[in-house]
C-alpha cells in the first residue's frame, strides 16, 4: 500500500464523521476498510483481488477494470449494498445477496445470469451507451424487485417484458428511450397499476430511424479510444447522422439522376472535407480509423442503392466509382 493511503486509513478508522472516500490508483491486490465508519466507497478494482468491507455500507462505486476473480468479504454477502459498475456486473464472490447493482455504459447486456446470480435484488437500474439488452424478461424470477429503471436501452419488444402479475412487488418503472413499440405495450399493460400507485414514467420513445442514427452509429466505438479527443469522436458521430439523413432524403425524394448524383458528390465532398480538418491538427486518423471512413462511405451509398432498389427505381444507379474518386482525391489522411 502506498504511503498516503497507508497513512490514512488509520485516520479514517478513528474518525467516525468520515463517511465517504474515494481510493483510487493505489496499485493494490487488497484493501481492508472493515474498521471504517464508511457507508459510500468509490473505489479503483484495477488489480483487485480482495476487498474487506465494514458493516455499514450502503453503496459501492467500481471504477476501472473489474476482473470476475474478485472477492469481496461483506456483511450478510452485500444485502444492503447498491453497486454501481460499468458495462457488464460478472458473478463477483461475496456479494450474491446485492440489493441493488446500477450498470452503466451498456453496449451488450444478458440480464439472465445476472439475476441468477443476484436472486435478492430489490433494485435495478441500467443505463445503455446506448445499447442492447437481452433476456429482459428474466426480471420476472426477481421476488423482491420493486424498481425497475432503463435508459437508452433497446433489444426487446413489449411481449418479452413481464407483465404487472409477473411483478408483484414492483413499486417504481422508469423506462427511457426505448422501442417505440415495447414503449407503447408497457404502457398499455401496466396502465391500471400506474392508475393504483406504480410510479410509473415510459418516455422517449425510439423509432428505427432513431436507431439507426444512434445506436447503430458506427463512429459510437471513437468515443473512449485513447488517441481520439471525445469532440472528434462526437463530431464523426454527428457527421454520420447528417449523412444517413442525406441518404434517407434522397431515398424518398429525388428529381432524377444527375440531380442525385449532384447532391452525392456534394455529401461526399463535405464527409470528406470533415475529416480532413478534423485529423489536420493532431493525426489521430490511423489505418484503423481510415478503413472505417471508407467502410462507412461504402455502406451509406450501398444504403441508398439497395433502397432505390426496393422502390423498383431501377433506371436510378448510385455511381460509386466516381464517388470513391471524389473521396480519394480529396482525402489528406
Amino acid at each position: 500500500m502506498d504511503g498516503y493511503t497507508e497513512s490514512i486509513f488509520p485516520f479514517i478508522e478513528e474518525n467516525p464523521f468520515i463517511n465517504e472516500l474515494h481510493i483510487l490508483h493505489h496499485g493494490q491486490t487488497m484493501l481492508d476498510i472493515s474498521k471504517s465508519h464508511l457507508t459510500r466507497l468509490i473505489v479503483d478494482v484495477s488489480g483487485l483481488k480482495e476487498l474487506i468491507l465494514n458493516t455499514k455500507m450502503k453503496s459501492l462505486n467500481f471504477t476501472g477494470e473489474l476482473s470476475p476473480d474478485l472477492r469481496i468479504v461483506a456483511y450478510e454477502d452485500g444485502k444492503c449494498i447498491t453497486l454501481n459498475v460499468p458495462s457488464d456486473l460478472p458473478q463477483v464472490t461475496g456479494i450474491s445477496r446485492l440489493d441493488g447493482p446500477y450498470i452503466r455504459d451498456i453496449t451488450e447486456l444478458n440480464l439472465d445470469p445476472l439475476v441468477q446470480y443476484y436472486p435478492e435484488l430489490s433494485e435495478l437500474r441500467l443505463w445503455g451507451k446506448p445499447g442492447n439488452v437481452s433476456h429482459i424478461e428474466s426480471i420476472q424470477h426477481l421476488a423482491n424487485l420493486q424498481t425497475f429503471t432503463t435508459y437508452d436501452l433497446f433489444g426487446f419488444n413489449g411481449g418479452q417484458f413481464p407483465d404487472p402479475e409477473q411483478l408483484p412487488k414492483l413499486t417504481t418503472l422508469w423506462l427511457t428511450s426505448l422501442p417505440a413499440d415495447a414503449a407503447k405495450s408497457i404502457k398499455t399493460r401496466y396502465k391500471k397499476f400506474a392508475a393504483a400507485g406504480l410510479d410509473m414514467e415510459i418516455t422517449k420513445a425510439r423509432k428505427p430511424e432513431w436507431l439507426a442514427e444512434n445506436l447503430n452509429n458506427p463512429f459510437r466505438d471513437w468515443d473512449g479510444r485513447d488517441h481520439i479527443k471525445a469532440a472528434h469522436a462526437k463530431k464523426a458521430t454527428q457527421l454520420y447522422k447528417q449523412c444517413l439523413k442525406e441518404i434517407r432524403q434522397l431515398s424518398q425524394d429525388f428529381n432524377n439522376q444527375e440531380a442525385m448524383h449532384k447532391q452525392l458528390v456534394s455529401m461526399v465532398e463535405n464527409y470528406t472535407q470533415t475529416f480532413n480538418k478534423m485529423d489536420a491538427k493532431t493525426g489521430f486518423i490511423e489505418t484503423v480509423e481510415r478503413e472505417e471512413i471508407y467502410v462507412v462511405l461504402t455502406e451509406l451509398l450501398d444504403q441508398l442503392q439497395q433502397h432505390l432498389e426496393l422502390r423498383q427505381d431501377d433506371w436510378v444507379k448510385v455511381n460509386h466509382e466516381e464517388l470513391y474518386e471524389v473521396f480519394d482525391r480529396l482525402r489528406d489522411f
